[in-house]
């Protein structure tokens, strides 16, 4: 089983047609077992870039709705969820110290870094870490995750 770790800007591209989003959407097609994790913050980032498509008319109403409706439906039944701990404050303070990153990056990384942690204890092959923001990756890679870019799996 592969654990995957999808900041927003990776679990977007599963409902948004967008370089990258064949790739993550073959991920959740997959016949093995997959673990979906992300940070609780990711609803309002998703629900943020579903709206900003809707008002820029990149996307129409109709698809708005479906894929909010997707998202909330993949939301309870797919994806586990982080949730915005004080261990995960203070390591993105740390993080935003160490860093060049925007305070959402650094709850995504925080969250990351935590759950990667509880894996490695348990003694389960580390997550792979998806973003599709190259200095979010920088400082994932440089903490020690394992990261890819779905927009360079073309």
């Amino acid at each position: 089983m592969t654990t995957y770790y999808l900041d927003t800007s990776a679990l977007i591209k599963r409902y948004v047609t967008e370089t990258g989003s064949e790739w993550v959407q073959s991920l959740f097609d997959s016949k093995e077992d997959h673990l979906f994790i992300t940070s609780r913050l990711t609803m309002p980032e998703a629900f943020s870039a579903f709206a900003r498509r809707l008002r820029d008319k990149s996307v129409t109403l109709a698809q708005y709705n479906i894929n909010v409706d997707l998202f909330r439906d993949h939301s309870s039944r797919t994806y586990k969820y982080v949730e915005l701990t004080l261990d995960v404050i203070n390591l993105s303070r740390h993080l935003l110290e160490k860093h060049p990153l925007r305070a959402n990056d650094a709850v995504q990384l925080a969250s990351a870094i935590l759950t990667n942690r509880l894996l490695i204890l348990a003694n389960m092959p580390q997550l792979r870490f998806l973003c599709a923001d190259n200095n979010l990756i920088s400082a994932a890679t440089a903490e020690g995750l394992f990261s890819e870019n779905p927009n360079e799996k073309t």
